[in-house]
């Protein structure tokens, strides 16, 4: 993936994600435990994280890769279970509505979906599921809802420059 001009970003080994988290939390309160919600499962780790600046009292533009080992498991399953966890996410507002999307160097699952926090406020997130080898890959684009429309084109950037296998 390719990075637009002004962020920050680096791949993570899986025993750094539990720092990473806290780290996460520190510079916005409870987005760490938001993310350990999602999280879930022991084998899920932080594979990436990039952002785009600090804003204060506010979640920055944040593009957070969780990857899990799925080897032999069926793609149905593994969509079933991402839906279902994201699904039960706190403060999870206006529902889940996954769609097959076909990005212009892979192809797989997209959620849109807007959490509302009491700390942090509304957050929306664009989530893409992808399998590649013997991984999946949850990827996050996650900013405060009122910083949308300023993320979005980064978003847009980012996500169409995604690539599994070159």
């Amino acid at each position: 993936m390719v990075l637009p001009a002004g962020w920050s970003g680096m791949a993570m080994d899986p025993g750094q994600t539990d720092e990473l988290i806290s780290a996460v939390d520190e510079a916005n309160a409870g987005l760490g435990e938001r993310i350990d919600e999602v999280i879930g499962e022991d084998e899920v780790h932080v594979s990436a994280i990039a952002v785009n600046g600090i804003v204060e009292g506010k979640v920055a533009p944040i593009l957070l890769v969780l990857a899990e080992p799925v080897a032999g498991r069926k793609n149905h399953a593994i969509k079933d279970d991402v839906y279902a966890r994201l699904s039960s996410l706190p403060g999870l507002s206006g529902g889940l509505a996954p769609h097959d999307v076909r990005l212009p160097k892979a192809k797989g699952v997209r959620y849109d979906y807007t959490i509302s926090d009491p700390a942090l406020g509304e957050i929306r997130v664009r989530s893409y599921l992808f399998k590649w080898a013997n991984s999946a890959y949850l990827v996050n684009f996650i900013v405060s809802a009122d910083l949308i429309n300023e993320a979005g084109s980064d978003f847009d950037s980012i996500q169409n420059s995604l690539q599994f296998g070159a």
